[in-house]
């Protein structure tokens, strides 16, 4: 059983600051493209999510020193995390907490990409 993988850097289409101007057939296909492969990716490997609520974290490993927004990458990754979720037979509002942590840089031969991990929720997260 495995509860976490490593994908792709997120297409350039697939940023919402960068799709501006651009028809919403280009982003869909886009977005559909990265959700197949993360779910196929995910398929491959068997990927399993813990029973009940689960944390999904994301570690991030840009592909060069330039600065991202964490709001934005997790946007871009989206229909990557729907795509991984329905590769593990569960919807997705499942996923009652959401981390993403800013790592060190990829090697060049590597790209950048994104860890992506699903812990059960333990109950220590509480609303404000």
């Amino acid at each position: 059983m495995v509860n976490a993988i490593i994908l792709e850097w997120p297409r350039t289409e697939c940023w919402p600051n960068r799709s501006k101007g651009k028809h919403w057939t280009v982003l869909g296909k886009a977005r559909k493209k990265q959700r197949q492969d993360a779910e196929l990716h995910a398929r491959s490997v068997g990927l399993k999510l813990p029973e009940g609520p689960v944390v999904a974290v994301l570690s991030v490993h840009p592909p060069t020193r330039r600065r991202y927004d964490l709001d934005n990458l997790l946007a871009a990754m989206k229909a990557a995390i729907d795509g991984l979720v329905t590769a593990a037979d569960r919807d997705d509002s499942d996923i009652i907490e959401v981390r993403v942590r800013k790592c060190s840089v990829a090697s060049k031969s590597l790209g950048g990409y994104v860890a992506v991990g699903f812990e059960p929720d333990d109950g220590s997260s509480q609303a404000w």
